[in-house]
């Protein structure tokens, strides 16, 4: 289908992905959908050397609403030790939220997604767990919020709809703390919880 036909859209290309990332995918050829038919070419370094300083000038996203991302954040790495009593049972929560998410208890992304190296049992799309290397955060609120918005056309469903949790009884349906909870579990590479479901 088109998913394994035509690639994701350039637009806000420098929002969504990582300085490093970008400079993988143009100069070293990196690739996450092993599925998809139609291949980039390579036009070498000395050819792109200005592209990825040009789409980080151009494109933006404003902060992320809500809350900010509860302790500890992804992309400030802090000591375990440092955290208090009530932020550790907070994370705690925030990961056991996380794993019921993806799981087939939740939303279930592991019916479409490659989760840590374990295929899905469905599409096997990309594997969830490169989100965090290649996104920045901002994007992945935003894309979370309204998947059709970046990518029209796109079969995932808008899970919070208007801003409204659809799982409405994991983490008290706070549409907030459920993708901050998704970010944080995916930050956790090979260490994260296996979602609830996933068979190997």
């Amino acid at each position: 289908g088109n998913e394994a036909r035509i690639p994701p859209p350039l637009t806000q290309i420098g929002a969504k992905l990582r300085p490093e990332w970008l400079n993988r995918v143009l100069y070293d050829r990196e690739r996450v959908r092993p599925y998809m038919e139609t291949r980039m070419p390579h036009y070498g370094e000395i050819a792109l050397k200005d592209l990825p300083a040009l789409f980080a000038e151009v494109d933006h996203l404003g902060p992320i609403t809500g809350p900010k991302y509860l302790p500890p954040d992804p992309d400030e790495p802090s000591d375990p030790d440092d955290l208090s009593a009530q932020d550790r049972e907070l994370r705690n929560k925030m990961r056991t939220g996380a794993q019921q998410l993806l799981g087939d208890t939740g939303l279930n992304c592991i019916s479409c997604h490659n989760f840590n190296g374990t295929e899905s049992q469905g599409m096997k799309g990309l594997d969830l767990m490169t989100s965090f290397q290649r996104l920045q955060p901002k994007w992945f609120d935003r894309y979370m919020r309204n998947p059709a918005a970046f990518r029209p056309g796109i079969i995932m469903p808008n899970y919070w709809p208007d801003g409204k949790a659809t799982q409405t009884t994991i983490l008290d349906g706070n549409t907030d703390l459920q993708i901050k909870a998704l970010w944080d579990t995916l930050s956790l590479g090979r260490s994260a919880r296996d979602p609830s479901g996933l068979r190997s």
